[in-house]
């Protein structure tokens, strides 16, 4: 029997027609020029593809700011002017400073997050150029969690968003957002810093406190051997360059100490050449004269403190408190935290005790506590 042509028509056309699975784009999805929308509703996502099954970034509140630069059925490909977090290899990155990371690799992915045991989360479609500069919000073992630069695309359902026209006209309300991204990371940036200089002061006060006693025991042994008091500067100074991120105060204190222990290495240098020159002409050496045995007088002083600045020394100097009816001020180290908050002209009592040898001519008071006089 002969089959009629037009079912068979049809079949072939049934055939050749995809059926599109619910939720996926179109699969040409187009480029346009750049228009601005606003999100229309509360907490719509933001995906890293154009489906209802692909992973979300974060969740977009009315009001957002998007700059949409693709269409894909149902769903645009936008960019984020007040930026979103991604996840990138700190393999394929270097360091530019304590806040920044530079692309190393070609082509490199951002993901949606760093991968999980066998689980590689998805990718962006825009991945980064070599050379790259990248804000760091947090590092989590071999991944980097940054702040994806504008141009990295992701997508919205249309349903949410209203379009406003075109970039041009809508200039003011880009930037206005692309303004919150740089408070945003400016804080972030503060944050961090303010972290590090913190850490790293803790440190570095400890290490002026264990180095400052240990070169007041080696005055206190007598001798001209120059190695112990050499060990000491190379600790100190390995430690200072060790945490970088210290206060200026700090570092300060570090170079008044550093400044110590060079003295140090003078004196007993020339003290040594004198015991040689004495020798070679069959003389008896001079007697090393002993340093003033330690002192640990405890202090119980009110007067006003004020930081001390050491002239032609950027930022150099020691806070010094001016005792009440006394002339000769004391030099104060206080390895429990700064002293800039005492500095406000009112007077204060402190409490510690004396310590061997003098800073830039005064005498040291190491302080275990300050408050406000009454």
């Amino acid at each position: 029997m002969r089959v009629p042509a037009f079912p068979l028509l049809l079949a072939v056309v049934a055939v050749a027609i995809p059926v599109r699975a619910r939720g996926d784009a179109p699969s040409t999805p187009g480029p346009i020029d750049p228009v601005v929308g606003l999100v229309t509703t509360d907490s719509v996502n933001l995906r890293v593809g154009p489906r209802t099954d692909d992973s979300p970034i974060l969740q977009l509140e009315q009001g957002a700011v998007v700059v949409i630069v693709e269409r894909a059925g149902e769903w645009l490909g936008v960019r984020v002017p007040a930026g979103f977090q991604a996840a990138i290899s700190a393999a394929l990155t270097e360091p530019v400073d304590s806040e920044h990371i530079r692309v190393t690799g070609a082509d490199v992915n951002l993901r949606v997050r760093p991968p999980a045991n066998e689980t590689a989360y998805a990718a962006f479609r825009d991945r980064m150029p070599r050379g790259q500069v990248l804000p760091v919000i947090v590092r989590e073992g071999d991944w980097v969690w940054v702040e994806a630069p504008e141009g990295v695309r992701a997508y919205v359902n249309s349903k949410y968003v209203k379009e406003l026209g075109t970039l041009a006209a809508n200039a003011e309300r880009v930037e206005e957002a692309r303004k919150a991204r740089a408070v945003r990371e400016r804080f972030r940036s503060d944050t961090a810093i303010k972290t590090a200089t913190t850490r790293d002061d803790a440190v570095l006060r400890d290490e002026l406190g264990a180095v400052g006693t240990a070169l007041m025991k080696l005055r206190a042994s007598g001798g001209y051997d120059n190695t112990p008091v050499g060990s000491l500067a190379d600790r100190l100074a390995a430690s200072s360059e060790a945490h970088p991120s210290a206060s200026e105060r700090t570092k300060a204190l570090i170079k008044i100490l550093s400044d110590d222990l060079e003295r140090e290495m003078s004196i007993r240098t020339a003290y040594s050449d004198q015991i040689l020159a004495a020798k070679r002409v069959g003389r008896e050496p001079p007697p090393f004269s002993a340093p003033p045995a330690l002192r640990n007088d405890r202090v119980d002083a009110t007067g006003v403190i004020h930081w001390e600045a050491v002239g032609g020394w950027e930022g150099g100097g020691v806070f010094v408190l001016t005792r009440d009816g006394k002339e000769e001020p004391y030099a104060l180290r206080f390895g429990a935290g700064d002293l800039k908050t005492a500095d406000d002209g009112a007077r204060h009592r402190v409490t510690g005790k004396t310590m061997g040898g003098r800073l830039l001519g005064f005498v040291v008071l190491e302080v275990d506590a300050v408050a406000k006089a009454p």
